[in-house]
């Protein structure tokens, strides 16, 4: 099932022994565009702390209700380590963070991240790292930070690879891992009153210091692209016909 990520933020988060707070962000990493943490409103329990939430964790998503339920509980989330408020979330803190809920770094499962210190055993990467890798412009070490907020994304500039098509106004996740399947463009100032859908693998260059990023797509491909109604939920018939039209091997193949 396919949902809207601005659907996911503001729903409360229920663990098994009570509810926890609400969802005010998500971080996703810049390489597998996969959403990682959820970063949690907890009112004035643990009001000082930055708490974030595997989205591993993750039972139900019921966006509708405003409700998500996670495989945890209170006294789980308040004995772990809280990163500070005004700092990005490290790799070094991220690993701390797996410790403690007994997760598997989930950057050892997947080839194509750039190495850190700490990962000797990770499998050597592929050609494939320079394509996923757009963000990355000098070796990681233990103190970068690859995660990405959605509401800061919120707003970047897109340009097709002869103009500029619009701003992203929304990602589109898969409610099984919580993977980016989509982003949505808002196309006004080009395409008046249309929308449209972009897959992560179609974007060429992503500027993160100055808000903007481009496409390997050009404005004739993206209008003549199968049309997205955003009152009308995603099917998978439309997702073939979408893929088809780009000549893309679909993700759930």
């Amino acid at each position: 099932m396919l949902i809207n990520a601005n659907s996911v933020i503001g729903c409360r988060i229920a663990a098994s022994d009570g509810d926890i707070g609400s969802i005010r962000d998500i971080l996703f990493d810049d390489h597998a565009w996969t959403c990682r943490w959820l970063v949690l409103d907890t009112g004035n329990w643990l009001r000082k702390r930055l708490v974030l939430v595997p989205t591993d964790f993750i039972d139900k998503a019921d966006t509708d209700a405003g409700r998500i339920t996670v495989r945890t509980d209170r006294q789980a989330i308040e004995a772990g380590p809280h990163p500070d408020r005004h700092e990005p979330v490290s790799r070094k803190m991220e690993r701390v963070l797996l410790e403690h809920y007994r997760l598997e770094p989930y950057w050892r499962l997947w080839p194509y991240y750039p190495s850190t210190p700490d990962d000797a055993e990770r499998p050597a990467q592929s050609d494939m790292t320079e394509k996923w890798d757009i963000a990355a412009t000098a070796e990681r070490t233990e103190e970068d930070t690859h995660l990405r907020s959605v509401n800061e994304v919120d707003g970047y500039a897109i340009a097709a690879s002869d103009g500029d098509i619009g701003h992203l106004e929304d990602l589109i996740l898969d409610e099984d891992g919580f993977a980016i399947r989509y982003i949505v463009v808002d196309t006004k100032n080009w395409w008046p009153g249309k929308k449209c859908l972009l897959l992560p693998r179609s974007i060429r260059a992503i500027s993160w210091s100055t808000n903007q990023a481009s496409v390997d797509l050009t404005r004739k491909q993206i209008k003549d692209a199968p049309e997205y109604d955003p009152g009308v939920p995603i099917d998978r018939l439309f997702e073939k016909r979408f893929f088809n039209y780009l000549q893309f091997t679909p993700y759930w193949l």
